[in-house]
């Protein structure tokens, strides 16, 4: 999802992925700051999860009960990645043949540091990770977006450079090769293109984002990448203000094809004054305004929040009542960073 945050619904264990980060269960899964899991392939019938902060970085596992209940299932360590590559917020996919790989993140190893550019990839055959060098000349991924395209490619976002990239990943074994293009011009105000940014795939096969580092008429820019021609468009506007004006953020963006006739996109919010969100109907190509969230009279957002989409076509969406979650490293915060 950037674990981003968001995956399609495939069976219990990708719904039980995001559940997981954020209630007991499973026997109470180890560690204290999970915030990161990724699913392996279906027939695998795994899940796995990071616990943050720990170096090096230890993942675990979820394995149903004797049942096939994931709820009752219990959790045991997998290998630890490579040492020094302990991140948070990153860019991570399930890759068709059931394997994970992770990119860049935010930070690393449990230190104020927001552009990694590392990389690692899971086999889950052979419970080991293989370091991944970064696409050629980027020295920073961070909180990037990623995706698996139509055709099995893995695509991978720049968060920080001007023009902004995306990257599409040749992957054979635990062989990454890249092959890099523009994506479109930077903000005249930021220098950060793809950061925090969602790619929300469309049942097209192309992909939507909601632009968090371009305001038009103080309402979010949004853009499609078309995968047959591997080129994005602005496209328009989304009808509200969604963005965290504090740390430009948004929430995520799951997509269900439960609604319209080609479906609906919620984008979540991420501004705690106005707590609206929209949603994005794929046939008619346009946003309506969504109701705002709320506990009683407390707005809440969604910023930087997993979701799922279920079985029924409902969503699954973490929220909070304020942005008063930090990850435990010292310094000064991501807002500071811009305004400098």
């Amino acid at each position: 999802m950037h674990l981003t945050h968001y995956q399609e619904a495939a069976g219990t264990p990708n719904l039980y992925c995001q559940a997981a980060q954020n209630s007991g269960g499973a026997s109470e899964r180890p560690g204290s700051f999970m915030r990161h899991c990724a699913c392996a392939a279906s027939q695998s019938s795994r899940t796995i999860i990071l616990d943050y902060c720990t170096s090096p970085a230890q993942w675990y596992k979820l394995a149903p009960d004797s049942k096939g209940r994931y709820t009752d299932g219990s959790w045991s360590p997998i290998a630890p990645m490579p040492a020094g590559y302990s991140p948070l917020y990153f860019a991570q996919q399930v890759l068709p043949g059931g394997n994970v790989i992770v990119n860049g993140g935010e930070y690393n190893d449990c230190k104020l540091d927001f552009s990694d550019n590392n990389g690692a990839l899971y086999d889950y055959t052979s419970n080991s990770w293989t370091s991944v060098s970064a696409p050629a000349c980027w020295s920073e991924i961070g909180a990037a977006e990623s995706i698996i395209l139509p055709d099995g490619t893995y695509m991978l976002a720049n968060c920080c450079d001007d023009p902004g990239q995306q990257a599409l990943a040749s992957i054979s074994g635990t062989t990454v090769t890249w092959t890099t293009s523009d994506s479109w011009t930077c903000h005249i105000y930021s220098q950060e293109c793809m950061l925090d940014d969602e790619f929300t795939p469309l049942p097209d096969g192309n992909v939507l984002l909601v632009d968090v580092n371009v305001l038009t008429d103080e309402r979010d820019q949004y853009r499609i990448y078309d995968t047959q021609a591997g080129t994005w468009s602005e496209v328009g506007t989304t009808a509200d203000y969604l963005n965290s004006s504090r740390t430009d953020e948004l929430g995520p963006s799951p997509l269900t094809l439960q609604y319209g006739s080609q479906g609906t996109v919620i984008q979540f919010t991420a501004n705690s004054t106005l707590g609206v969100n929209d949603i994005y109907s794929v046939s008619g190509n346009t946003w309506t305004s969504a109701p705002v969230l709320k506990v009683g009279s407390t707005i809440y957002d969604c910023c930087g929040a997993p979701a799922a989409t279920l079985p029924d076509g409902n969503i699954l969406v973490q929220a909070r009542p304020a942005r008063s979650i930090r990850p435990p490293v010292s310094g000064s915060s991501r807002s500071t960073r811009r305004a400098s």
